[in-house]
């Protein structure tokens, strides 16, 4: 087991496997907060939202998770007013009930490949209000990670690439 602090607090992550440089990791990452549905309006138009905390501020848009919407939308949800301090959005598209593609707005950067508290995010959201389950696979365009909500919380696995062999005994 390996323990990162975060300013979310210490997460602990659990070695699943490895091949070389290729780490597979289960990571404990707390209960999902304030889980809230509301509508934003951008530029006029009404948005559905669901908004939660997973450690850090997180806004998901359940329907079309495109490039296109990403562009029109991501970077002024991420700074709308409701956000004070900015937020992570997430547009999460649930293609059957064990999955879900998303792509993602990072607060502060824009477009990312990946994001372990974006893709908790989108599950929960897709799971309370889009039909999915609460163990499912979630698709970013930097690869896959499975979610499960359990009754201990959220648990994220996937892979990550380090540069050199690392000692993890």
């Amino acid at each position: 087991m390996v323990t990162v602090v975060t300013d979310a607090g210490a997460k602990v992550l659990t070695l699943m496997g490895r091949e070389g440089t290729h780490l597979t990791f289960r990571a404990a990452m707390g209960e999902p907060q304030a889980i809230r549905r509301l509508w934003l309006d951008v530029d006029g138009a009404a948005v559905h939202a669901i908004t939660l905390s997973v450690g850090n501020p997180q806004c998901v848009v359940l329907g079309e998770a495109s490039e296109a919407i990403l562009h029109r939308l991501g970077g002024r949800l991420a700074v709308h007013p409701h956000f004070p301090a900015g937020t992570n959005v997430e547009f999460a598209e649930v293609e059957s009930p064990s999955r879900v593609r998303i792509r993602i707005w990072e607060r502060g950067v824009g477009p990312t490949a990946s994001s372990g508290t974006g893709t908790c995010a989108a599950a929960v959201a897709a799971a309370c209000f889009g039909g999915a389950d609460r163990v499912l696979d979630v698709e970013a365009p930097g690869g896959m990670q499975r979610v499960e909500w359990l009754d201990d919380g959220l648990f994220l696995t996937g892979w990550a690439t380090v540069g050199r062999t690392v000692d993890l005994a």
